[in-house]
């Protein structure tokens, strides 16, 4: 089973990839552990490519959470056997956002790279709200889910991923 997450920031992609890697038993790589080298300082791209094509040569089974379109996208997309798409809306991502570093602040998540202590800025706000959601990005995700439809699977409600989770 190969699985790829995509999504907006917040939405619940690491953790979707957390529960569905712990319950089927299956390698999870989360790209910002691969996108960041430390202290949330961005790799270099060429980088993050060998380490990615790395991890999707060395295992017939896996979790991938992240977008990051510049990083093997048409490869991981293609090899995946479901593409989940999680289009939680604004506020909600925000929300999930704010409750993540409520329970984390300054520590140093699963899903982080190494370094990468959970931090919120108006930056990261932004982002989150308006930057991430750009219609350019929109468009992008409604050409994969026409492209890939017979794979792929929107779900926009914690009720929505508690429910897939039980059927895939």
């Amino acid at each position: 089973m190969k699985i790829a997450i995509i999504g907006y920031s917040g939405a619940g992609k690491s953790t979707l990839a957390q529960n569905i890697g712990k319950k089927y038993d299956l390698k999870v790589l989360h790209l910002d552990t691969i996108h960041f080298k430390e202290n949330w300082i961005e790799r270099n791209n060429e980088e993050e490519i060998n380490i990615l094509k790395k991890f999707l040569s060395e295992n017939n089974s896996w979790v991938i959470d992240g977008t990051y379109s510049s990083n093997c996208y048409k490869r991981r997309l293609d090899s995946a056997d479901k593409i989940i798409f999680i289009k939680m809306s604004r506020i909600l991502c925000l929300i999930r956002v704010l409750k993540r570093y409520k329970k984390y602040k300054g520590q140093q998540r699963e899903s982080a790279a190494k370094g990468c202590r959970e931090k919120i800025d108006r930056e990261f706000i932004k982002w989150v709200v308006i930057d991430g959601r750009t219609k350019r990005k929109k468009k992008k995700f409604k050409k994969l889910e026409k492209e890939y439809k017979e794979k792929f699977i929107v779900v926009k409600t914690q009720h929505q991923i508690n429910k897939l989770l039980k059927r895939i």
